[in-house]
């Protein structure tokens, strides 16, 4: 529970290193009022805000706002919801459904996904391994290596037709 009074506030950043926020967020991650702190989960930044301050929710909105600025190409909420919850929000309002298919098991397009509602409706199939290599064209087999951006294309388009969804999204195992 919150002291009256205060206030906090929650951005969720994607695609952007720990090393890159720190250098970036300097000023605000070292403020004292309102008071920034970062958290990774599951790939994701989290920076949550917290005041105490007589304007505490204004403060909150003001470090919003400069991070909304400062970091428009990463962020993908302001309210704390998950870019799972984010992507099958927007699903739904545009009344679209989305097929997914992974080369290998350990492969995570879909991780945390499972507790989302309403995921199970925009994301009716999920195809791993076998059963995803199969809706890609012979051709396409020979043609490139599986790990590549042919064969994750090829895979998404399968997917998609197989499943008859609006969108199909693939990905493959990492080369190392």
């Amino acid at each position: 529970l919150l002291p009256e009074g205060s206030a906090q506030a929650t951005v969720c950043l994607f695609g952007i290193t720990e090393q890159q926020l720190n250098r970036r967020a300097a000023e605000l991650l070292c403020a004292d009022e309102p008071k920034v702190t970062l958290c990774y989960q599951n790939g994701d930044a989290l920076l949550h805000i917290s005041s105490c301050a007589d304007d505490a929710a204004a403060a909150c909105e003001r470090v919003t706002e400069q991070l909304q600025e400062q970091f428009s190409g990463h962020l993908y909420s302001t309210d704390g919801s998950t870019l799972p919850e984010q992507a099958a929000a927007l699903l739904q309002q545009k009344q679209m459904t989305l097929a997914t298919a992974q080369s290998t098991a350990e492969a995570s397009l879909c991780a945390g996904t499972a507790q989302v509602a309403g995921w199970s409706e925009v994301c009716p199939a999920m195809s791993c391994g076998a059963d995803a290599l199969q809706t890609v064209p012979g051709q396409t087999k020979e043609k490139y290596p599986a790990v590549s951006p042919q064969m994750a294309a090829a895979m998404a388009v399968g997917v998609r037709q197989k499943e008859k969804t609006g969108l199909g999204i693939a990905v493959t195992e990492v080369q190392m």
